[in-house]
C-alpha cells in the first residue's frame, strides 16, 4: 500500500484523539478507515491494514481487543466489498467496522473496568453515531489516495 493510506491512518489516529476532546463521546475514525482500506483494496490488505490499525491504536491505550476487532472489521469489509461496491458498500461496511470496534470496547469496560453494561451500550450507541457523520469525509480521502496510487489521476 501506498504510504498516503498509512499517512491518512495516522491522520485519523491522531483526529480521534483531539475530536475526543471536544465531542463527547468522540468519534472512532479508525474504523472507518478500516473499511474504506478493505472496500477499495480487497479482504487481505483490509485485514492486515485492521491488524496494524488495532496494534496502533492498543499501543495508545484502547484495549488490545481492537486489534483483533479491527483485522475482522477489514476482512469483512473487503468480502463484502466484493458483493456490493461503491460508496453504499462502503457504508455498509463502515456500519460493520464501527458496531465491531464498539462492541470490543463496550465489552472491554464491562469486563476489565467494571461499568454497567447499560452505560458501556449508551456510550457505544452515541460514539458508533457520531463516527458514522465522518463516513464520507474518510471515504473520499481514501479514494483520493487510491486513485493516485492506482495512477488514476493526474499529479
Amino acid at each position: 500500500m501506498d504510504w498516503r493510506i498509512w499517512a491518512m491512518l495516522g491522520g485519523c489516529c491522531l483526529a480521534e484523539s483531539g475530536l475526543g476532546n471536544i465531542l463527547s463521546p468522540g468519534p472512532l475514525l479508525a474504523p472507518l478507515a478500516v473499511a474504506a482500506a478493505g472496500v477499495l483494496r480487497g479482504r487481505d490488505t483490509g485485514a492486515v491494514f485492521g491488524m496494524g490499525t488495532g496494534l496502533l491504536l492498543s499501543l495508545a491505550g484502547r484495549g488490545t481487543g481492537l486489534i483483533w476487532a479491527l483485522a475482522l472489521a477489514g476482512y469483512l469489509s473487503g468480502t463484502l466489498g466484493l458483493l456490493v461496491s461503491g460508496f453504499f458498500g462502503y457504508l455498509l461496511c463502515a456500519g460493520e467496522s464501527v458496531m465491531l470496534a464498539e462492541l470490543s470496547c463496550a465489552l472491554g469496560a464491562v469486563v476489565f473496568r467494571g461499568a454497567s453494561p447499560g452505560a458501556a451500550v449508551s456510550i457505544a450507541v452515541r460514539e458508533g453515531g457520531i463516527t458514522l457523520l465522518f463516513a464520507p469525509l474518510v471515504y473520499l480521502l481514501f479514494c483520493r489516495a487510491n486513485h493516485r496510487e492506482m495512477g488514476l489521476t493526474g499529479r
